[in-house]
């Protein structure tokens, strides 16, 4: 079921669209919106300033509401947990530029099982920001915070950063493993 709660404040003359506390939620997801979203009709752009966090659901079912036409890309895949996230976005949205995207996820209790890869995970937890705005190369990176796994009989963690993510990346990881084996 689809529920939307959507206080706002609108000012036409500056072409301004204020949320307060605005939410969305089907089934058991739900995000929740602060922030501000104009339309600069000088320059053309759309100016953003938003805030949200999307609560703590099954992985599950955030991939029931996949469309159709992307569920291939999972064929092959089981993958469960919680997954939570927080962030901003913030900036100028037109043709060539996208917002600054602040992305912070976090997953507990997750597995992956992957038709491919032999070894099914379990115990997954990770927590990750991801910075970019879709274009600017040096300015985009995903910092590890903390990942780690368990295979049947190994587990292994790893943090750090990746840079440079839309050209020559740079990984910057520490990762240890106990047991691990490829056999």
């Amino acid at each position: 079921a689809l529920k939307i709660d959507l206080p706002l404040e609108v000012e036409t003359s500056k072409e301004l669209i204020k949320l307060n506390s605005a939410s969305a939620s089907v089934n058991d997801l739900i995000l929740a919106l602060n922030g501000t979203i104009q339309n600069d009709t000088v320059t053309k752009n759309i100016l953003t300033d938003l805030t949200y966090k999307l609560s703590s659901c099954q992985i599950k079912n955030l991939l029931a509401i996949v469309p159709p036409s992307y569920q291939s890309y999972f064929n092959g895949i089981d993958i469960n947990g919680l997954l939570s996230s927080d962030g901003s976005i913030k900036g100028i949205y037109n043709d060539k530029a996208m917002p600054l995207l602040d992305l912070h996820l976090l997953l507990e209790h997750g597995t992956l099982k992957y038709s491919s890869f032999p070894l099914p995970l379990h115990d997954v937890d990770g927590d990750l920001t991801i910075h970019t705005d879709l274009n600017s190369d040096p300015l985009s990176y995903v910092r590890i915070n903390r990942f780690a796994a368990k295979t049947p009989k190994s587990e292994f963690s790893t943090e750090g950063m990746i840079t440079h993510l839309f050209g020559d990346m740079t990984i910057n990881l520490n990762s240890n493993s106990s047991g691990l084996t490829f056999d």
